[in-house]
């Protein structure tokens, strides 16, 4: 999951490895490393400092007991203040399966049918597709598979209301025919946990807490990041060769799709959890039926790797599964903007991992979440670290040539069509909501929710966002239409790729 903000804090600092602080444990864990880890926090401190990670932590099960639990580097790099298994970190996506978790305690106490159609118990749900209205369930929208496409720059900065972007979902177009196939999408997820909130007669946060964080003791676990909580990691994302301190994005617009934000220490009870199927400290939160339910395979993501150490993906209920060299494998990654998070577990070998991180994009807690599982299974390690940055090396460089394509396919000798004033003003979309162009020394400059993006000369009456901010999206190009008469009367953007870009109307 992405999110952007558009106003970044300039605070330029490098993080050498000599300046980490020592590991920090904590009561969740022996104080002292394993010794089926032996060598390990040399390994993680050198993985983080060649992915230039400030600050992670932690936290290893094995066979139900906690076997390890560790923070590394800084969560606060301006104050020096070092991560430790209490430090708060947005778990982003992980808290999917915490919807997911809820709304199978409801099932559980027969409250709710999975296999329910939405609009029985949301009204005023409805999708562009009248079949997805009609046949769309509770199991439909957390297996993302009611046929429409992310659409994730409707809640990315775009300053909608969380019943706006309810409402919204009737007017977006689907990105595939309804129950075809797997298509990510956090609006849905949004969507679900108001399902809860229909059955409880909570916000989604107050049954999240009553019937999750409270009885596993998340006591530290909260919903919405407080700028100066010293306990809180700080984001930061890297910007050419400096690492750079950038805003908390607050995920309250989404919730129930990623905004919780925890501790090691908090969640490897919630790990602890679901490797029980449904059992913290003796008792009984949740049937095995609905657990298993949660890690049984639902949707082919129909992606291969090509790496024989990984199995191909499917996904189950708020959880991906596939293998890891031939052990079954559940997990999933969170990533909210400064912050990646991954929890994964081997349930068949009894092994589990929850690592928390403070860079944007940062493969840290993925190579690191392998090297212990490869160093408990008993394997030679492989070197996902060399494999990792082999495949970065070839992402960038694959960038890079689309950037020069693009960069060709420039072409500013043919003049806009209309002088810049005159495509200024507000344009609408039934979904999107408001898209304004304003024109600013000589350039015409985008504003939507949070954003205010310059426009620069492609060819014509076609303009391109070079970069939004907090994000990898580049170069989307802003195409204006004119009316019969001459006049702009709208403008599109290709705001989502599984579909037709983005239209909006001229509304003044």
């Amino acid at each position: 999951m992405r999110h952007a903000a558009a106003v970044l804090l300039f605070l330029f600092v490098l993080v050498p490895i000599g300046t980490l602080p020592d590991i920090a444990h904590a009561d969740c864990g022996d104080a002292r490393t394993p010794k089926t880890l032996a060598g390990f926090d040399e390994f993680a401190r050198a993985v983080m400092a060649e992915w230039r990670v400030p600050g992670l932590a932690l936290g290893v099960i094995q066979n139900g007991e906690t076997l390890y639990c560790a923070g590394y580097g800084f969560g606060d790099v301006e104050n020096a203040v070092a991560v430790t298994p209490d430090t708060l970190f947005p778990i982003g996506s992980i808290s999917k399966s915490f919807t997911v978790a809820g709304l199978a305690m409801l099932v559980d106490e027969g409250r709710l049918d999975w296999d329910r159609p939405v609009r029985e118990i949301l009204p005023g749900f409805a999708l562009a597709d009248p079949i997805a209205t009609a046949h769309t369930t509770a199991r439909d929208m957390v297996t993302h598979r009611t046929g429409l496409a992310r659409h994730d720059m409707l809640w990315y900065g775009s300053g909608l209301n969380p019943e706006q972007l309810f409402i919204g979902l009737r007017h977006l177009a689907p990105g595939a025919p309804f129950r075809s196939g797997w298509q990510y999408n956090n609006l849905m997820f949004a969507a679900s946990g108001r399902i809860a909130e229909a059955i409880s007669g909570e916000t989604w946060q107050e049954f999240t807490t009553r019937r999750l964080l409270a009885p596993l003791g998340m006591t530290a676990s909260d919903f919405s990041p407080a700028e100066n909580d010293p306990r809180r990691a700080k984001p930061y994302e890297i910007d050419g060769e400096q690492i750079r301190r950038i805003p908390f994005y607050d995920m309250g617009t989404i919730a129930p799709a990623g905004a919780i934000n925890s501790t090691i220490a908090d969640m490897l009870p919630y790990l602890a959890f679901h490797m029980q199927n449904g059992v913290h400290a003796g008792g009984r939160l949740l049937s095995e039926a609905q657990a298993t339910a949660m890690q049984a395979r639902r949707v082919a993501l129909g992606d291969t790797s090509p790496y024989a150490a990984l199995g191909a993906p499917s996904y189950g209920m708020g959880f991906l599964i596939s293998t890891y060299r031939g052990h079954r494998i559940i997990w999933h990654a969170g990533g909210v903007d400064g912050f990646v998070a991954l929890l994964a577990f081997l349930p068949d070998a009894g092994i589990g991992m929850v690592a928390l991180s403070n860079l944007d994009r940062n493969p840290a807690p993925t190579i690191l979440t392998r090297n212990i599982f490869d160093r408990l299974l008993g394997l030679a390690p492989l070197p996902w670290n060399d494999w990792v940055a082999s495949d970065y090396l070839e992402w960038e460089f694959g960038q890079r040539q689309k950037a020069a394509q693009h960069a060709r396919s420039r072409d500013t000798t043919v003049r806009p069509s209309r002088p810049l004033a005159d495509f200024t003003g507000a344009y609408r979309n039934p979904a999107y909501g408001v898209v304004r162009i304003s024109h600013e020394d000589e350039s015409l400059m985008l504003h939507y929710g949070q954003f205010a993006l310059p426009l620069r000369p492609y060819k014509g009456d076609i303009f391109e966002i070079v970069k939004i901010p907090v994000t990898s999206r580049t170069h989307l190009e802003v195409s204006f239409h004119k009316n019969e008469s001459g006049g702009i009367a709208g403008l599109t953007v290709p705001f989502e790729r599984a579909v037709a870009d983005i239209l909006f109307v001229r509304a003044e």
